[in-house]
């Protein structure tokens, strides 16, 4: 009886240690800003120049009840009527002021206390035109970027080289991933415009830090995966600021979505005073989409530029856009709509993520 309790002591010891769960290979996957609350309807715009002031355009964002809003860059412009420069005697002050211009207008008040803004920045609310990672002011203009957006003063964002970030919504079943793309900081570059194609591939529009970061965010499963980018992803070259002036660095982003294997995944950006479509195919890779609204308030009349990846027509004039997510199916599609700021619609395009899985 003794030798077989023994035995029988010695069997259960040994499966404890064998069922033991091996810490050193646990894949705990953590969320950062996840707010469990699911979304079917997201607003978005970008290029907002404050001197051109109009509430009815918020009014008409409004209208249509968002959850939340995608701010895609130019939320304020720094440089126009003011003279150019680099405002080097007082950086912060005067940047300081161009933001109030917009953040004591009552209707964006109104605005963005009814909404949940998330917000990137483009060349002009981080500095001057087309400015780049060399840009001297860069950290001031990190200080007030986040003073403006009452962003904390700590954690894994403030502490970034840049201001790139993500955004989880939903529970498991309907989790949309927002990641926000910092285009400036580490942008080497590209010269003045035309902009020729940037053949050096040594020359960066993100760190490696930024890489890594979006290859590691990629991973997480979500149901649908928006990249917010202040520059144009599909369009092709044309001169102006885009994605195609650094190829090297659109196939880096198409072998990163393979390399994280990531689903359901479509871009949304600014930066060009039009709304329009693009869609891309990459050898590989299922057909990535870019919707882009731009131009909430701003000069419009000679911005359309050739593209031989538009779908569609382009629009342009002010306008801000919508996301439709419809969770109904077993798969869940997404309908991109543009308007202009009187709220009539300019185009509309459905995408089902079941089209948008790896070959």
């Amino acid at each position: 009886m003794m030798k077989k309790l023994f035995f029988l002591c010695i069997l259960f010891s040994f499966t404890l240690i064998t069922c033991k769960k091996d810490d050193s290979k646990t894949n705990t996957i953590t969320y950062d800003n996840l707010n469990t609350k699911n979304v079917s309807k997201i607003a978005l715009g970008s290029c907002f120049l404050q001197q051109f002031f109009t509430a009815e355009i918020y009014d008409e964002i409004d209208k249509k009840n968002p959850e939340v809003f995608l701010g895609l860059g130019d939320m304020i412009y720094s440089d126009e009527f003011f003279g150019g420069g680099t405002h080097d005697t007082d950086w912060a002050q005067y940047l300081t002021g161009r933001y109030n211009e917009l953040g004591t207008m009552p209707p964006f008040q109104s605005f963005r206390s009814k909404y949940p803004i998330h917000a990137i920045w483009d060349d002009h609310d981080y500095g001057m035109n087309n400015a780049a990672g060399e840009f001297m002011n860069k950290n001031i203009s990190k200080d007030v970027f986040f003073n403006f957006w009452n962003l904390p003063k700590s954690g894994k964002r403030w502490e970034r080289n840049g201001i790139y970030d993500v955004f989880y919504y939903g529970d498991d079943a309907h989790r949309v991933q927002l990641l926000f793309l910092d285009l400036r900081w580490n942008l080497d570059n590209p010269g003045p415009e035309p902009i020729a194609v940037i053949t050096d591939q040594t020359k960066k529009m993100m760190s490696d830090e930024q890489w890594n970061w979006v290859k590691e965010e990629l991973k997480k499963p979500a149901k649908i995966r928006i990249i917010c980018s202040s520059t144009q992803f599909c369009t092709e070259h044309n001169g102006y600021e885009t994605w195609a002036n650094f190829p090297h660095e659109q196939e880096r982003m198409y072998q990163t979505i393979k390399d994280a294997k990531a689903e359901h995944l479509f871009f949304l950006s600014g930066d060009v005073h039009i709304a329009e479509v693009n869609k891309r195919t990459p050898v590989g890779l299922y057909p990535i989409w870019d919707f882009t609204s731009s131009g909430m308030a701003q000069l419009h009349g000679t911005n359309t530029q050739p593209s031989q990846y538009r779908v569609g027509q382009a629009f342009d004039k002010n306008n801000f856009g919508t996301l439709d997510i419809d969770w109904s199916g077993s798969s869940p599609s997404v309908k991109f709509t543009a308007f202009d700021d009187k709220g009539v619609e300019l185009m509309q395009q459905s995408v089902s993520m079941a089209d948008l899985k790896l070959p």
